[in-house]
């Protein structure tokens, strides 16, 4: 906002016109740098997410974010019809075709992972390694939009991303379906995720919010949380395929 003081315009008519124009100038010109020296102070009071993390863990969570629930166990998802359909037609044999073998995980799943992860973090673009499969999620800073619908789909998919005050927002979508719970449960390539990360000292807490209108009825949220791990300095090799 521009300060009052500058907006009063009650004396110019007592000023010639030519020195009017400039001082309307003047106006116009203090109020843009007024608005951008906010806009790089904000950039500026940004937290640093820059380092190594890894999730934690409760005993109750272990299963569902190891080796995955039982079969049929699908509490807490708001499946629709076919997403219930999908689930309950999974073949756990299929997991072991060439094909699905070393497939990487969703981000709805790699974000749980017990692998620890890299965040380098720059104005434009926020990038987070994964040793999981050794995937990399890029978020694109600054303005960008998503590409057009049918751009094609990427395991990682096309995340854009912005600050609200110290939590960074991202957006993902373009991502090829694959499964939500290693028990069946898939997400389609309409899936679209909202992701929110806060820092605390040396926690990092994420709130996921999953959106897909084709195996879900409804939206539905993860909540995860990161340790700032000092004693990591490289990720170890961990390839997978695709």
């Amino acid at each position: 906002m521009i300060p009052r003081i500058l907006v009063n315009t009650c004396f110019l008519p007592y000023i010639k016109l030519v020195d009017r124009r400039y001082f309307l100038i003047l106006i116009v010109f203090v109020g843009l740098v007024a608005s951008l020296s906010r806009a790089w102070g904000a950039e500026d009071d940004v937290p640093d997410f820059s380092g190594f993390w890894a999730g934690m863990f409760e005993p109750e969570d272990q299963q569902y974010r190891g080796p995955g629930p039982d079969f049929g166990d699908f509490r807490g998802l708001p499946l629709s019809e076919v997403g219930l359909a999908k689930a309950k037609s999974w073949d756990p044999d299929d997991d072991y075709l060439p094909e699905n073998l070393n497939k990487p995980h969703s981000p709805t799943n790699i974000m749980r992972s017990s692998f620890p992860f890299q965040i380098v973090q720059e104005p434009d673009m926020i990038t987070l390694k994964m040793e999981s499969c050794e995937q990399v999620r890029k978020v694109h800073m600054g303005g960008v939009s998503h590409p057009p619908e049918e751009t094609p789909h990427t395991f990682m998919g096309h995340s854009i991303g912005h600050w609200e005050g110290q939590t960074l927002v991202v957006h993902t979508t373009h991502i090829i379906e694959n499964y939500v719970r290693r028990n069946g449960v898939a997400h389609s390539e309409k899936i679209q995720l909202e992701e929110r990360y806060t820092r605390d000292g040396d926690y990092l807490l994420l709130m996921m919010i999953v959106e897909d209108p084709v195996y879900f009825s409804a939206p539905f949220m993860r909540v995860i949380a990161f340790r700032h791990r000092p004693d990591v300095t490289a990720l170890r090799p961990y390839p997978c395929g695709g």
